[in-house]
């Protein structure tokens, strides 16, 4: 029921944005052939083509779309216009995802803002070397002239620091290389030289191909520690999947850490660059997506391709930025090759999911990886685990999920653990922002907690889609077809119907259980309210407005003044358990 929801949503945003972009193509080839004021056939299959494979028409990632659809739905419980939702997504997929589709450029500085290095703000640059030179009086000294792209006529010089020097011959005149810093400012004695940093990363274009395949040849599929430890060098070309939020330092010496997870280009392998304390700031000067070449890295390996890079005095970072390559108009030639190392296109690379096009199944899942996203039905709960850390209780819950090609356990930390052991089995969730990996055993562990990002929707309990018209008209299913489905070995055990009211029974046990007899016209089941549905059942008639206890609740049911629900209409999200009972999750009355 919500995956058909999905997929029709997402055929119709897809064909909305790629209409939108051919539309935009061919206005732009009738302005460059407004003479003959129509669009060769040549030009038009071209065009068409592009269409195809532009990354702005990069078909909707469906845990996202599942995800973002659910929220809405979830926290608009009056419903809302379905082309309102429609347009409200395209546009949030526009602007969320632009980032990994097309690349958005940094923005920086200007140079005007260069201040004396006592200033306690961090302020990130992006200037154009004009030229280098030696110092005449030492020359183990570089320093290279920089001006800003928007106030030419104004230079500077920046002292370089050491571990540069050796690429001086990339900063040629004419060549317009750029390099990013921060952590630096004006010299007290000097007001035209900017003092070193080892906070600077040279800035690469796609014209710089044969230079990164011939400084940046190591692979970490043949990484060696012993030859490490011998004095062999390794120089990598990576990918920045993912930059983690600030934590402790698990190193002495270091206060603070931040981890960045990188996709080696020359296999499929991972790693994580970690920077410390001051080092921190250079995340400001790349993005994620953004291709990283790693020069004479510290490395410690913690198992067998499970590598750590540290920045050190002996380290060169150089950044091709995502959004410089897509402008690139040989860019297809890098997209096309799966052996390119700039190939932003290649999905090997790939360690966050967030915008991953197809829908995860339970058999499918990543064995590692971040914002993966899930959609299944709760089969368990487990009570909660606490587990200490750094001298802190922490909770835990193991649920279970299952999909149409099996289930998994699914372990979940603090709030989002609470959250969920309020839920149901039987009720169907979307979890975001989940964390694959595998465990000591090789199995493989699916975790969720805040500091991931980790996010649940219990869409059996999104009245929004019973609020609104078309939705629950398109989505109907009589109680005669849920009957025979719930009957039969597909995997279909969640519906929305509309049915009335014929009784109700209280079970005598410790529970007291509410069960509703519910119909229409093609049949009737006896269905367990669970959670607040019985509560909003009796606040629907209008009459009850105080705090309705379940004894309280219990003892209205069993009064005669209650027949006035006999008849009452409701829209439904019923499960259908393993148990071979129907369950009400959620229910809104006929507006």
């Amino acid at each position: 029921m919500f995956e058909q929801l999905v997929d029709d949503y997402r055929c119709m945003i897809s064909n909305n944005v790629l209409e939108l972009f051919k539309k935009r193509q061919a206005n732009l080839s009738l302005q460059e052939d407004n003479k003959e004021n129509i669009i060769p056939k040549a030009k038009m299959g071209d065009m068409k083509e592009n269409a195809n494979e532009d990354p702005e028409t990069d078909p909707l990632s469906w845990g996202w779309l599942s995800a973002r659809m659910a929220e809405i739905y979830v926290y608009c419980p009056q419903g809302q216009n379905e082309l309102l939702s429609l347009s409200e997504l395209e546009t949030r997929w526009k602007a969320e995802s632009a980032d990994e589709r097309i690349g958005i450029a940094k923005n920086f500085c200007l140079m005007d803002s260069l201040c004396f290095p006592n200033n306690t703000e961090v302020r990130s640059y992006e200037l154009i070397v004009v030229k280098s030179r030696r110092s005449q009086k030492l020359g183990t000294i570089c320093y290279i002239t920089l001006i800003d792209s928007y106030a030419k006529s104004k230079t500077v010089d920046m002292i370089l620091d050491q571990r540069f020097i050796k690429y001086e011959h990339l900063f040629e005149e004419k060549v317009n290389r750029r390099v990013r810093f921060n952590r630096s400012g004006l010299s007290r004695r000097n007001s035209r030289l900017i003092l070193q940093t080892e906070n600077l990363i040279i800035i690469l274009t796609s014209a710089d191909e044969s230079f990164i395949e011939r400084e940046f040849p190591s692979s970490i599929s043949e990484f060696s520690i012993t030859d490490f430890y011998k004095g062999r060098v390794y120089n990598f070309w990576t990918r920045v999947v993912h930059i983690e939020n600030e934590e402790p330092a698990n190193y002495p010496g270091f206060y603070k850490q931040i981890r960045i997870n990188l996709r080696d280009m020359s296999s499929s392998m991972t790693a994580t660059l970690i920077l410390f304390d001051l080092q921190m700031n250079m995340i400001d000067l790349f993005k994620m997506g953004d291709f990283l070449g790693i020069h004479m890295p510290y490395i410690e390996e913690r198992s067998p391709g499970d590598l750590v890079f540290m920045y050190t005095d002996c380290t060169t970072l150089f950044c091709l930025p995502l959004s410089e390559l897509i402008k690139d108009p040989n860019v297809k030639k890098f997209k096309n090759d799966p052996k390119s190392k700039l190939n932003f296109q290649d999905k090997s690379y790939l360690v966050d999911y967030k915008f991953h096009a197809d829908r995860f199944y339970i058999n499918n899942m990543p064995l590692q990886g971040i914002n993966v996203t899930l959609f299944g039905r709760i089969d368990s709960i487990s009570e909660n685990c606490k587990q200490e850390y750094n001298g802190c209780s922490i909770d835990m819950y193991v649920i279970k999920i299952s999909d149409k090609t099996g289930g998994t356990n699914v372990t979940l930390w603090g709030s989002i653990g609470r959250t969920t052991s309020q839920y149901y089995i039987g009720q169907y969730i979307v979890l975001e922002g989940l964390r694959t990996f595998k465990d000591m055993n090789g199995l493989t562990e699916v975790v969720g907690d805040v500091s991931y990002g980790t996010l649940i929707y219990n869409v059996s309990l999104a009245t929004g889609w019973l609020a609104t018209n078309t939705l629950r008209r398109h989505l109907h299913v009589p109680l005669k077809n849920i009957i025979k489905l719930s009957n039969s070995a597909l995997y279909v055990d969640h519906f929305i119907t509309h049915v009335s009211i014929a009784g109700w029974n209280i079970k005598n046990d410790s529970k007291s259980i509410i069960i509703w007899h519910l119909q229409d016209n093609t049949g009737e089941i006896l269905a367990e309210a669970v959670g607040s549905v019985s509560e909003d059942i009796l606040r629907s008639t209008g009459h009850y407005h105080q705090k309705l206890t379940k004894p309280l609740i219990r003892s209205i049911l069993g009064n005669s003044q209650s027949t006035i629900l006999k008849g009452k209409w409701l829209w439904c999200c019923l499960s259908f358990l393993k148990s071979g009972k129907y369950q009400i999750n959620a229910i809104k009355t006929e507006s």
